[in-house]
């Protein structure tokens, strides 16, 4: 089932959706995720980084002390300057821009970090394609999408059409992503699951929020082993 206006209905969900304030249990799952990506990003004085999809921008964070120039990017312009604002010491230049069509040159970015945004595109591989267009030589992307998601639909309260749950269109595993990949002419260099759907019923992350990432990825790592729930997966391409 294809969102044919997503690009409106996406402004919109701007507009209702607080995402620089996600609930207390979401936040502590995003920032786990994006302190994933940045470890396995490792990203270097002076890089240029694109973030596809910025959000309420909880990449700050993990992204916290580096020398990097960093490109927050959003279908809409609203919370691009809360994002600006709370940058720290982070070299910041804002985009708005559709992920099909990145508003940066080519093989002019060192980084593309793409967290939870392809289960809501259309066509997948054609935003892989343009970040492989984006990549400069030897840059990496890392990607996040939840893992093997039984796709539901509700009642849009914009449209009053049936349209799938969270806007989510496509559920992903390891080999979808790896034949994406393929047909982007990007290579997989690194795959993993990350979060447990069983330990966060039991809010495990809001528990062991004060660890440090390491030790909280053992936990993860023995709670995917013992009960193998995961609930997202990341992918390093090149």
């Amino acid at each position: 089932m294809q969102n044919r206006n997503y690009i409106e209905h996406y402004k919109l969900d701007a507009e209702y959706v607080d995402y620089l304030n996600p609930s207390k249990f979401e936040k502590e799952a995003i920032r786990r995720r994006y302190e994933a990506l940045v470890a396995l990003s490792r990203p270097g004085k002076s890089m240029r980084i694109l973030e596809i999809g910025s959000g309420g921008g909880e990449a700050l964070k993990a992204l916290y002390n580096k020398a990097i120039l960093y490109f927050p990017l959003d279908i809409t312009a609203k919370n691009l300057p809360a994002i600006r604002r709370k940058a720290f010491n982070l070299r910041t230049l804002p985009l708005t821009g559709d992920a099909f069509y990145l508003p940066v040159r080519d093989a002019s970015i060192d980084i593309v970090i793409c967290s939870e945004v392809l289960e809501h595109v259309n066509e997948p591989a054609a935003v892989l394609k343009e970040i492989r267009r984006v990549l400069s030589v030897g840059g990496r992307a890392v990607i996040s999408v939840p893992y093997k998601e039984r796709i539901t639909y509700q009642l849009c309260i914009h449209c009053n059409k049936l349209t799938p749950t969270n806007a989510h269109l496509h559920s992903f595993d390891k080999e979808k992503i790896r034949r994406l990949a393929a047909d982007a002419g990007l290579t997989i260099v690194h795959q993993q699951t990350i979060g447990n759907k069983v330990a966060g019923r039991f809010y495990f992350n809001i528990a062991f929020s004060f660890l440090p990432y390491g030790v909280w990825r053992f936990f993860d790592r023995l709670f995917n082993f013992v009960i193998p729930k995961p609930s997202h997966f990341i992918s390093m391409l090149e």
